[in-house]
C-alpha cells in the first residue's frame, strides 16, 4: 500500500482512509473502509482546493480513481494530464450544528462535483444533534432533491465501506 502526497491531496490505496477534524474540538471522524484496496484521492477542500475566497465549503472530498495506472506514481502522472476520477464522497465534520453543514456541502458540490452518478455527501457530528430524527430526515430529503446526491448524517465515529 502506498500514499503519494499532492498539493491539498493524496493518492492512496490504504485499507482505511480516515478524515478527522483537526481544527476544532469536535473530534468528528469518518473512516472509509477500502477493503478492495482501490486507489482514491483524499482531498482537503476547506483551506485546500477551495480557499477563503470561495465561501462556505466542506472539509474533505474522497474520489475514486478509475484510470489505467497501477501505482501511485503512474496515477499521479496520468491525472496531471487527464483526470480519471469516479464516484465522489463529500464530507463535512461538525460538532453539533448540522444545519450549518448543508450550505458547506452544497457549495463544494457546486464547485467540485464531476457529474458521476452514485456520489454521496456525509455530515458527521460529534455532539448530540440538536435536530430530531425527523428533522434530519427532512434535511436528507431536501438535500437529495436539490443536489441529486444522497446525504448521510451520522454521529462520530462512523465507518463507511467503499
Amino acid at each position: 500500500m502506498k500514499t503519494i502526497e499532492l498539493p491539498y491531496s493524496e493518492i492512496t490505496n490504504i485499507p482505511k482512509i480516515v478524515c478527522h477534524d483537526k481544527g476544532n474540538k469536535s473530534k468528528s471522524k469518518i473512516t472509509f473502509i477500502n477493503s478492495d484496496k482501490n486507489w482514491y484521492f483524499k482531498t482537503i477542500v476547506d483551506g485546500g482546493v477551495l480557499d477563503n475566497t470561495n465561501g462556505k465549503k466542506c472539509d474533505f472530498k474522497i474520489e475514486k480513481y478509475i484510470g489505467s495506472g497501477t501505482n501511485a506514481e503512474c496515477i499521479k502522472t496520468e491525472c496531471e494530464k487527464n483526470p480519471c476520477n469516479g464516484v465522489q464522497y463529500f464530507v463535512e465534520l461538525k460538532g453539533e450544528n448540522i444545519n450549518d453543514a448543508v450550505p458547506q456541502l452544497e457549495n463544494a458540490i457546486k464547485k467540485l462535483h464531476n457529474g458521476v452518478e452514485g456520489c454521496l455527501a456525509f455530515i458527521i457530528f460529534s455532539n448530540k444533534s440538536p435536530n430530531s430524527a425527523t428533522a434530519n430526515m427532512q434535511i436528507v430529503k431536501s438535500f437529495k432533491k436539490r443536489n441529486k446526491i444522497n446525504l448521510i448524517i451520522q454521529k462520530t465515529p462512523y465507518e463507511y465501506k467503499l
